[in-house]
């Protein structure tokens, strides 16, 4: 099959190339820097370099494609309105696969984008609902909060040895790998056999509470460290003292704020568990593996 594959540098699309390039389907990679993939890859795809919001760029990249993935990424700091942005961009890529004859998309949605009070999650919630009305097969696979998340918060594990975040310290909470998300996804891209419209989750091993995942943590790193729940409006201030752009910084203040609202009420979770949407990799394993190396080449002498 012919295969596009946008967003290719990011860590879930680098990983469907990564699972693709043997399996003999000619890919096209929709890439806005090229350069970012390594030489082998460039060498053995269709490159197009361009954005989602570029209309010619984005037509030359879906012609001759069977099947796409579509991940939308945060857009441009200077873009007024994260929301309208979603929905603009969503709907010119499904009127330009409509156009091009593309078979089937595979959507990188989210959990919570059945609610319409979580910000850019309700965006992408938005943009399911237009590529299901465009599009005769799309699959969304709404995925649970990326285990890569934890990143960002290994400067405060290292002092004062806590994990800032805005859940109730025992709410179980969907945690996933993004290489299990890419491997999912990887496994509808190259199955020409479904049709209609699908929403599925993508979930790690096991649900984990933020108590749970400091727990683990610890242990990995060897240092005690605690969990405290901050709100919204807290993490919003980090992100803008921290020199995130405003547009992003408020939008995760609305999009976290709404996900922890509807993880306290019990209903933030709209796709049933199965064992084709429970990745692998847990979060312990993880924690070892990229975690540990990450905490100890920054934090050395901590």
């Amino acid at each position: 099959m012919r295969i596009l594959v946008t967003t290719p540098t990011g860590r879930i699309g680098s990983r469907i190339v990564e699972n693709l390039l043997p399996s003999g389907h000619a890919l096209t990679l929709f890439a806005r820097d090229p350069n970012k993939l390594t030489a082998e890859v460039r060498a053995a795809a269709r490159v197009v370099q361009g954005s989602l919001d570029e209309p010619v760029r984005l037509a030359e990249a879906l012609e001759h494609s069977d099947v796409a993935f579509f991940l939308l990424p945060p857009p441009a700091h200077d873009t007024p309105h994260w929301r309208q942005w979603q929905e603009e961009t969503g709907r010119a890529f499904a009127e330009a696969a409509m156009r091009n004859g593309v078979a089937r998309v595979v959507f990188l949605s989210s959990t919570g984008a059945q609610h319409d009070d979580v910000g850019a999650i309700s965006g992408l919630g938005a943009v399911e609902r237009t590529l299901t009305a465009v599009l005769p097969n799309v699959l969304s696979i709404r995925a649970g909060y990326f285990m890569e998340n934890f990143f960002g918060s290994l400067p405060t594990v290292a002092s004062p040895g806590a994990v800032f975040g805005v859940f109730d310290a025992d709410a179980p909470l969907q945690i996933v790998a993004t290489s299990d998300i890419g491997d999912l996804a990887t496994t509808w891209l190259s199955d020409g056999s479904w049709s209609g419209h699908h929403v599925i989750g993508s979930h790690g091993p096991a649900p984990l509470t933020q108590t749970e995942v400091v727990t683990i943590l610890g242990e990995v790193l060897e240092r005690p460290v605690t969990y405290v729940r901050i709100p919204p409006s807290a993490l919003r201030d980090a992100l803008l003292q921290a020199g995130v752009p405003p547009l992003i910084a408020h939008g995760y203040e609305e999009m976290m704020g709404g996900l922890s609202h509807h993880l306290d009420a019990g209903d933030y979770l709209g796709e049933p568990r199965t064992p084709q949407t429970s990745g692998a990799v847990t979060f312990r394993a993880f924690a070892e593996q990229q975690l540990r190396p990450a905490f100890a080449a920054q934090f050395a002498d901590v």
